[in-house]
């Protein structure tokens, strides 16, 4: 029998939708609304490049860069959609150095890491990914760490651990495959006691568990102790 399915999504994991999660799968609306990712990108980035002080159209820059990613990652076109992720990234990145307090930004850059992150695994590139998800995390440990409560950021942060578990994996660095499940799977697990009634989660800790099972099976077996 294979691994089990990730619920999470494609190459692993997926984050949701960009924007403040308010809870599980509740992205905020894209702010490029409905255009196509063509026809949306040209006129974001005309917009842009017209003011280029207007966060707002910074912003809606970095979200049709990352939808023309996602089109091109459906068609195959890894090299391609590296590059949209990555201007994706760099726009992200300067908005949240502008804001250091805006958690919104800073939400969209971990985001942007771990797309860049999936595209790097689906190319082997996993020396890369592994830095590109190690950013990620770390942004999504100091928003949940500001924000106990907020339970969307609590499993950003799991799917962030999830993340980083799948590329340790494929480097066959299995310790650090386990820390990394375990600790996406202790956030779950205190999710779904705060909120049995949430599917979701529950889908999750299924999924947390049945890798932590499989690490098991692969990790090194300890010699025993000589009597």
């Amino acid at each position: 029998m294979g691994a089990r399915p990730s619920p999470f999504g494609r190459t692993s994991i997926t984050l949701r939708s960009r924007g403040l999660p308010s809870g599980p799968g509740s992205g905020g609306p894209s702010s490029t609304g409905g255009a196509s990712s063509s026809g949306g990108g040209v006129y974001a980035e005309r917009l842009a490049k017209s003011d280029p002080g207007n966060a707002g159209w910074q912003r809606d820059l970095s979200v049709s860069y990352e939808k023309v990613g996602g089109v091109q990652v459906a068609q195959g076109a890894l090299k391609a959609a590296l590059k949209s992720y990555s201007d994706s990234l760099a726009i992200a990145e300067r908005l949240a150095k502008s804001d250091p307090g805006n958690a919104g930004w800073q939400r969209d850059l971990s985001v942007s890491f771990n797309k860049v992150g999936d595209v790097q695994v689906a190319q082997g590139d996993l020396s890369a990914a592994l830095k590109s998800y190690s950013d990620s995390l770390a942004i999504f440990e100091r928003l949940a760490k500001s924000d106990p409560g907020n339970a969307g950021w609590q499993r950003d942060l799991s799917v962030s651990n999830a993340k980083l578990a799948d590329a340790y994996g494929k480097s066959n660095e299995t310790a650090k495959a386990g820390d990394a499940i375990a600790a996406g799977r202790a956030i779950i697990g205190k999710l779904v006691e705060q909120h049995p009634d949430e599917a979701q989660w529950k889908q999750d800790l299924v999924w947390f568990e049945a890798r932590i099972a499989e690490l098991g099976k692969t990790s090194p077996k300890k010699k025993p102790a000589r009597k």
